[in-house]
C-alpha cells in the first residue's frame, strides 16, 4: 500500500493522548455527608497502584479511530507491481562498469559506489548474466561473461560481491569514452544466433566528473539496442582544489628554471575556500621551509613560481587548505645532467696532446644536459665496452669477443684505426676476411668527395651552410673492400671513390668504420669545425643523447634508452620496492611518486604525477553523453518526467480506489461504538474509576 500524502500519517502520533488520559486518575466529585470523625482513631492511607489501565477495549477503540483518521487523510492506494531493473523475462545481460580512477579516492565516494553496486545486483535476477568490469585509463575485467556463465546461478551473486570487495580506487585517469566503447563491444561479442535478442544494458557506477575523457565516443556509433543506466556516485565534499607542476617551456631561461619551479593551483567552481598554501616537502611529506600563501577564487587557477631549496630531498610541493588531499601533491625531480659513457681504446700516452684521445676529450665538455664519462682502456687490461666505444688500435681476441657481444646487445662502436693492423682486427671481429686492406698516402691529400646526407649521421649537415667538407684534408688513410662486410652501408667516400666511412649493423647495435683517423698526422678532421658535431651525431645515432622527460603522468610508458645494453635493469618504485624488468620500456607507473631505473652504471630518475584532469570533480551532465549518441536509460529530464507521470498515475489510482472513504466510514463506526460504550460506563457503578468520555 502507498500513500498520496504520507505526511498526514504523522497525525497517528495522536494515539498517545487517549493513553495519557487513561493513565491519569482523577478524584471523584461526589460528596457524602458524614458525622464528626474526632473520636475515630487515625490510620495512614493505604497506597495502591493508581496508574493501572482500566477499560482497555474503550482505549483501543479511541486509538483505532485516530489511526484510521490519519490513514484516511494520507489518501492510501494500492500501487501496481513494477520492475525498473530490466524487462520481464529470464536471461538478461548486464555489464556493470565501476569507476576506479583517482577521483574516486574522495571521501565517501567508494562507500557510495559499493551501495550502488549492491542496489544494482538486487535489481537483477538469478538467471541474469551479470559481468563486472573496472576502468580508469584502461578497462580491466573483474568477472567476465564467460566466467559468469560457467558459475552456477545460485553462486553468481556471491561471486560478484566477493570480487567487488577486492576492488579499490587507483591513481589512473578517467577514460570514460574508452570504457563505454569497449563495454558496447563486449555486449556485441556475446550475441549470436541463439542469443541475439536478449535485453542488454550497461550500468555505469561513477562520480561522472568533468575531467573524464570522452574522445573515443566521437568516432563511435553507439548501438541503439544497448541502454546505458547511470548510477552517479554522491560525495560529501563536492568542492575540490588541486596542484599541477608546469614543466619549463622551450623558450624559458634554463638557468632560472634550475633554481625555481612553477606550479598551477586550481579551484572548483563551487568551492567555498579560496585561500591556500604551498610548501616544499620531502618524499615523506615533511615540510621544508615556510609555506607560500596563494589566493585562488572559485572556478579559477593561479600560477606561482617557487624557489627551489638547496636541500636535494625537496622533491614534492604540497597544497594545504583543501578538504580532498588526493590531488594535493606535485612530485618534481631536480634537473640532473644525463651521464653518457664513452670508452676509448688506444696505445698513445694519456698526456699526448696530439693523440686522438686528447681531441675526443675536448669534443665532450660537460653541459647542463649531459655529463660525459670518458674512460681510457689501458693496453693489457680487460676492455669494458659501454655507451660509445672508440677503437683506434688492434684489440686482442678476448677484447674483440667482449666488444662483439656489446654490439649484438645494442651497443655502438667507432673504429678509427691508426694502421692496417688495427683495421684488420676490426674486420676479423666483424667476421670479414682482412684481405685487400692497405695503407694509402695521397700525393698531396685526399678529400671527402661524396657524402650520404640522407643518413641520420650526416642529416644535421644537409643544409648547404654546414655541408662543406672540402676543407678537411686527409694525409693518409686505409683502403678496404666494402663488399667483404655484411650489409655494410657506405656513408662517405673520398674524391677517388675509396670508402671513407661505412656503417655495419651487428645484432641490435652497429659499428662505424672510418678509413682515416683524426690524429693530426692522419687528417685535419679534429681541427675542423665538423669534428664536434660529428661526434655528437654519432652519439645521437646510438641513442646516447636521448633524454627521457623527468615528468610523467600516471600510466605513462617510460622508454629506457640504455636497457638493451645492460644485463639487469632494476626499477625502484615510490614505496621503496624494487622490480627487475627485461623490456626496453616500463609501463607500471601506477601511482604518483619518484621512480628510479638503474641499468649497470646508468641511472634515470623521473617523477610521476596525477593527471590534472582528475581534479576537475564537478559533475558531468548526463546530456553530455547523450550528445555523443549514447542511448541513456534515463536522462535528467526523463527522470523528472517519469516522476511526474508516476505522480499522476498514483493520483488516478487513488481517485479510482478511494480507500479513504472506507477508512473514514470505519472511523465513524468505531467512534459511534466508543460513544455508546463510554455512555454506558458513565452510568455504571464503576464510574468512580472511569474518566469522562
Amino acid at each position: 500500500m502507498s500513500f498520496l500524502a504520507p505526511l498526514f500519517l504523522v497525525g497517528g502520533l495522536a494515539v498517545a493522548a487517549p493513553i495519557l488520559f487513561h493513565l491519569i486518575r482523577r478524584t471523584t466529585r461526589d460528596k457524602t455527608p458524614f458525622s464528626s470523625m474526632m473520636f475515630l482513631t487515625p490510620s495512614p492511607p493505604r497506597i495502591t497502584k493508581r496508574s493501572r489501565l482500566e477499560h482497555v477495549f474503550l482505549l483501543l477503540l479511541r486509538c483505532l479511530v485516530l489511526l484510521l483518521l490519519a490513514a484516511g487523510f494520507a489518501r492510501p492506494f494500492f500501487a501496481d507491481a513494477e520492475d525498473d531493473a530490466l524487462p520481464a523475462g529470464p536471461g538478461h545481460r548486464v555489464l556493470i562498469l565501476v569507476d576506479t580512477s583517482a577521483s574516486m579516492r574522495r571521501a565517501g565516494a567508494w562507500e557510495a559506489a559499493a551501495k550502488l553496486f549492491d542496489e544494482t545486483l538486487r535489481e537483477t535476477g538469478p538467471q541474469d548474466a551479470v559481468a563486472l568490469y573496472q576502468f580508469d585509463r584502461r578497462l580491466h575485467p573483474v568477472v567476465s561473461f564467460a566466467r559468469v556463465i560457467e558459475t552456477a546461478e545460485g553462486a553468481r551473486d556471491g561471486l560478484l560481491r566477493g570480487e567487488f570487495a577486492k576492488l579499490k580506487p587507483g591513481w589512473g585517469s578517467t577514460r570514460l569514452g574508452l570504457a563505454l566503447t569497449r563495454a558496447a563491444g563486449l555486449l556485441e561479442e556475446q550475441e549470436d544466433e541463439e542469443h541475439k535478442n536478449i535485453p542488454s544494458r550497461v550500468v555505469l557506477i561513477s562520480d561522472l566528473q568533468q575531467g573524464a575523457e570522452l574522445s573515443e565516443l566521437q568516432a563511435f556509433e553507439w548501438p541503439e539496442q544497448y541502454e546505458l543506466k547511470l548510477r552517479p556516485v554522491t560525495v560529501r565534499n563536492i568542492a575540490n582544489a588541486g596542484i599541477q607542476y608546469l614543466p619549463p617551456s622551450p623558450g624559458d631561461d634554463e638557468a632560472k628554471d634550475r633554481d625555481r619551479v612553477k606550479v598551477r593551483v586550481f579551484n572548483s567552481a563551487d568551492a567555498a575556500v579560496d585561500q591556500f598554501r604551498v610548501v616544499w616537502a620531502d618524499a615523506a611529506g615533511k615540510a621544508l621551509g615556510l609555506p607560500s600563501e596563494i589566493y585562488v577564487p572559485a572556478g579559477q587557477n593561479r600560477v606561482i613560481a617557487l624557489e627551489r631549496p638547496a636541500d636535494e630531498s625537496a622533491t614534492r610541493v604540497l597544497l594545504s587548505g583543501d578538504a580532498e588531499p588526493f590531488d594535493n601533491s606535485a612530485w618534481i625531480i631536480p634537473p640532473r645532467a644525463r651521464v653518457v659513457q664513452v670508452v676509448y681504446s688506444g696505445t698513445e700516452k694519456a698526456d699526448d696532446i696530439k693523440a686522438p684521445f686528447f681531441f675526443l676529450a675536448g669534443a665532450l665538455p660537460e653541459t647542463p644536459s649531459f655529463r660525459f664519462d670518458l674512460r681510457r682502456h689501458e693496453v693489457g687490461a680487460d676492455l669494458q665496452p659501454a655507451g660509445l666505444t672508440v677503437v683506434t688500435t688492434a684489440l686482442s681476441a678476448t677484447d674483440q669477443k667482449r666488444l662483439l657481444d656489446f654490439l649484438e646487445a645494442g651497443g655502438v662502436a667507432w673504429f678509427a684505426p691508426r694502421d692496417v693492423e688495427a683495421l684488420g682486427a676490426a674486420f676479423q671481429m666483424l667476421g670479414a676476411a682482412p684481405i685487400g686492406i692497405e695503407e694509402v698516402t695521397p700525393a698531396r691529400y685526399a678529400l671527402l668527395g661524396e657524402i650520404d646526407f640522407r643518413h641520420p649521421l650526416f642529416a644535421p649537415f644537409a643544409d648547404p651552410r654546414y655541408g662543406d667538407f672540402s676543407k678537411i684534408h686527409f694525409w693518409k688513410y686505409r683502403r678496404f673492400p666494402v663488399g667483404s662486410l655484411s650489409n655494410a652501408r657506405l656513408l662517405a667516400s673520398f674524391d677517388n671513390e675509396d670508402p671513407a666511412l661505412v656503417q655495419v649493423p651487428v645484432g641490435k647495435g652497429f659499428a662505424l668504420i672510418q678509413a682515416g683517423c683524426w690524429h693530426p698526422s692522419d687528417s685535419q678532421l679534429a681541427l675542423s669545425t665538423k669534428f664536434v658535431p660529428l661526434v655528437y651525431s654519432i652519439l645521437d645515432l646510438g641513442g646516447l643523447l636521448t633524454r627521457t622527460p623527468s615528468q610523467h603522468a600516471v600510466g605513462s610508458a617510460i622508454s629506457i634508452p640504455f636497457t638493451n645494453r645492460a644485463d639487469r635493469v632494476l626499477v625502484k618504485l615510490p614505496d621503496g620496492a624494487e622490480r627487475t624488468i627485461e623490456t626496453a620500456s616500463f609501463e607500471s607507473t601506477d601511482e604518483p611518486g619518484l621512480y628510479s631505473i638503474t641499468a649497470g652504471t646508468n641511472r634515470m630518475d623521473f617523477a610521476v604525477n596525477l593527471d590534472p584532469r582528475e581534479s576537475r570533480t564537478d559533475r558531468m551532465a548526463a546530456e553530455e553523453l547523450e550528445r555523443y549518441g549514447v542511448t541513456l536509460h534515463e536522462t535528467g529530464a526523463q527522470v523528472e518526467s517519469r516522476e511526474k507521470t508516476e505522480q499522476l498515475k498514483h493520483s488516478e489510482l487513488e481517485q479510482r480506489q478511494k480507500l479513504w472513504r472506507w477508512l473514514i466510514a470505519a472511523a465513524l463506526v468505531l467512534l459511534s461504538i466508543e460513544i455508546l460504550m463510554a455512555g454506558r460506563l458513565a452510568k455504571s457503578p464503576a464510574r468512580a474509576s472511569e474518566p469522562a468520555a
